[in-house]
Order: structure tokens, then sequence, then C-alpha cells
């Protein structure tokens, strides 16, 4: 839903290039007040025809770039999502859901009447063939993207033959690659719950409770064997045992998962170190995951040394610091955590206690129950001595019954439902949200256990 445009600037960076003209940058000043100065700061902020200069915030190697986004398009989304909640049938609903602008969504659905349904949300804009994936020069698009898809063209799927739908953020249909996106995530989870569900009919709430929070790894199951062989190269015959006799389980006892993912995450820094110098970069997971398995990209030797580095030699130095968790349990080294922007200040975070947790944490990269260590740039030899903290998993659990005679909603969150870090319900749901027992909520009635009612009152003070 975003374009970066390479602008062309004259030389004094007064004015840019529009189609066959050049015109003067559009500017309006910002003032940011910040606590403690007299004065507040102000920013001036340059836009072009196809959006705001964001190089002026973030520098891009010389290069002027405008953003170009639908969600600057007029409509928000809080209409469309007011229309979503007050469909009556799905017809109605599909037509809500194509009033959504921006941000994307896959959006899947289920009536009362028994239909379910996929629609993907948002406005997919009409692109120049092979688009989309690097920033894009102005001379391509001179006015902006010319239109958007038409609703009869967004991907859809009503009442699907084999009776479910599976959605988690993969890629829908392989010719919609590079059409409405290039980045996405490996489609690990959506097949392990494709599989889950396929195999099982007559399904309750705590079945779909118990899918929700499976931890099979199929990324581990599909690169454990390479582990392995890498342990053996490296002599480290024990480790390699505890792989090949690891359940590919990442519950908090398991004894596979924490040297697995060192192994993994080891590897994944070992081939871009020299292309992200300072550490800090962003390298999908497909990305790695194809370099691994053609084992001759050019990422895989490392320019700054004089020899010629191979992917074996990798896999064995990762293997090496992986034996140094090889005691330990995935819960032991792998923590959770429901980070609160003020609790990045010490002392407040000591006095009000912003942040939830940590707590030791089931599932990891990519299984249905995700939680992504923050592994990335901080593996050497001493890796995994602390536990390591994530702040990236699923912000709530919800199943829904749609039964007419017996409709129903079960959820729980990571934290609480009190937004005050001194409610006793702030962060009540957090010391169960590992095991994640469901609460039940019926339209029109209070929770049976509730032990307190907040109302909201119109045009009360």
């Amino acid at each position: 839903d975003a374009d970066f445009v390479v602008e062309g600037i004259n030389l004094d960076g007064s004015m840019y290039r529009d189609s066959d003209d050049w015109r003067p940058f559009e500017t309006r000043t910002e003032e940011i007040i910040v606590r403690g100065r007299g004065e507040p700061e102000t920013w001036v902020v340059r836009s072009t025809a196809r959006g705001p200069v964001i190089t002026d915030v973030v520098p891009a190697g010389g290069l002027t770039l405008s953003l170009l986004w639908t969600g600057l398009e007029p409509g928000g989304p809080f209409a469309a999502l007011l229309e979503m909640n007050r469909a009556s049938d799905a017809d109605a609903f599909v037509t809500a859901v194509a009033h959504f602008r921006s941000p994307h969504q896959n959006v899947i659905y289920a009536a009362s009447s028994g239909e379910i349904g996929y629609r993907l949300a948002g406005s997919v804009p009409l692109r120049p063939a092979g688009e989309g994936a690097s920033p894009i020069s102005f001379e391509r698009l001179p006015e902006g993207w010319p239109g958007f898809w038409p609703p009869e063209a967004m991907p859809a799927l009503r009442d699907p033959e084999q009776g479910y739908l599976v959605s988690a953020n993969n890629l829908q249909a392989r010719t919609l690659f590079g059409r409405v996106g290039v980045y996405y995530p490996p489609p690990f989870r959506a097949r392990r719950i494709d599989d889950l569900v396929s195999r099982a009919s007559g399904w309750t709430v705590e079945d779909m409770r118990e899918v929700q929070l499976d931890s099979h790894s199929l990324w581990a199951e599909r690169y454990r064997p390479r582990a392995v062989r890498a342990a053996r190269r490296a002599g480290l015959d024990s480790l390699a045992l505890l792989l090949e006799r690891w359940d590919l389980r990442t519950e908090t006892e398991s004894r596979g998962a924490a040297p697995f993912f060192t192994w993994l995450y080891r590897l994944r820094e070992l081939i871009v170190a020299d292309e992200f110098d300072d550490g800090d970069g962003w390298f999908p997971d497909l990305a790695f995951m194809e370099i691994v398995e053609t084992g001759d990209s050019a990422w895989i030797d490392d320019a700054r040394t004089p020899e010629v580095e191979r992917l074996e030699g990798l896999e064995e130095e990762a293997a090496r610091t992986a034996a140094v968790v090889s005691g330990s349990s995935w819960g032991e080294v792998h923590r959770e955590r429901s980070a609160h922007p003020l609790g990045t200040v010490p002392w407040l975070d000591r006095l009000f206690g912003f942040h939830v947790g940590p707590y030791p944490s089931r599932g990891g990269p990519h299984t249905v129950r995700p939680d992504a260590p923050s592994l990335r740039s901080r593996l050497d030899s001493t890796a995994w001595k602390s536990p390591v903290v994530s702040e990236a998993g699923p912000s709530s659990r919800f199943v829904a019954r749609a039964a007419p005679s017996d409709m129903a909603g079960y959820f729980l969150l990571p934290t609480g439902q009190a937004g005050n870090p001194l409610d006793p319900h702030y962060r009540d749901m957090g010391a169960v949200w590992t095991g994640s027992p469901l609460i039940e909520l019926r339209p029109g009635r209070p929770p049976a256990n509730a032990e307190s009612e907040l109302l909201f009152l119109p045009g009360s003070r």
C-alpha cells in the first residue's frame, strides 16, 4: 500500500521535477512541544505531488524520496469499520469491507447463516509492471498512481469446498506475488494450521484454542537435518543427538528449541555480517532461506577476508555457538514481555510497572503460537547467557462461536483490560497468558465471573 518515489531535484534543492516541469516543494511548519523547553521545536515538512519527503528525516544516501501511501488518500478506515460492525449479513459485510482503504488487511468472516469468506481489504494501487519491491523513479509515476484495483478484482473467496479458511499473514495466492506486495513471512504458520484443521471435524472452542497454542515448528522441521549435519561436522555429536531427539515443539520445557534457533539466527548473522557492519538492517526470512537453500549466493562470502567462505563452514561455526545453550530449556533462555513506551524510562517502570512480564514463553518464530526472540545481530560465542526477551507476539487470543442459538466469544489478552498500571486488572491476564485459558463473553450479558463494571454514559462529563 506504499511506494517510495525517487524525486528529481534541481541544483539548489528548492524545486522538484513533475512530468515536464519544475515545481516548488509544498511546505508546512510543524511545531513540536517538548517538555522542559521554553520554545517548541519546529520542523519544515516538504511535500511533492506524490507525498511527503521522508529523507529529510531519514537520509537515504543522497537520494530524495517521497512517500506515496494509500493512507494519505481521502477516507479513513473508521467509517468502514463502523459499517462492518453494523452489517446484518455476509453481503452487507463484504460491501463494507470494500470501503476500507488502508492499511491492507486479510479479513475473514463468518455469518450466523453458516457462510464463511475471505476478502482483502485496502486499496491496491495500479503500478507499472515490475514495480513495488524498490524505490521507483518519479518518471514512472509523474502524477502518482493512476488508480486502484476495482472492487471486483480484489482477492476474495466465499464458502470454499474444503469448508474452512486459513489466514496467517501468508501470501494468499501465488498469482498475487508482486502485484499486491513482495514481502511476506514464510508460510509455515498457515501450512501448520491447514494441516491441523484438515485432519479433524466437529471442532469445539477448546479445540480451536489448542490450535492457536500449537508450537510445532515447520521451520525447524525443514532445517533440522542441516543443523544436525553441521553439528556432526563440527565434532559436536551430543548437540546433534539432542537436535535429532527434539520433538520440534517450542514449549517452555523444550531442550531442542534453544540450540536450534541459536544455530539458525547465528547462521543468519554470519551470512550478513559483512553487509551489515553496524549490525543494523532488515533481512527478510524468505531471502535468508533462499540463500541457504541455493548455497552459492555472494552473500555467503565475507568480503572482509581474503578467503572465500562456504556455507558449510558458516553452518559449523553456528553449531559451535548453539552448543553454548545445549543444556538450556526454551523457557530458560526465551521470555516474552508486553512493553509500554513509558516503561523505557527505567525509574518510571520501577515505580509504576508499565511493562508486563517477562514470562517464560512458548512458541517460536513462525509457529502457530508465534513468538520471535530478538536475536538479530546480537549473537556471539556468549549468546543466550541470560534470557532473551521477545516483544513480538500475539496481541490477543480470540475464538468465536457463530451459531445463532448459542453465540459467544472467548478471549484473553497478554496484559489485562485496564490501561492504568495501578489498576489490579492492568496485568492480571498476563499471569495466565502462557496457558491462555479463555474468558467467555455472550452478547447482551456480562461474564458470570465479572468482578467489576464500567459504564459509558452518552453526554456524561
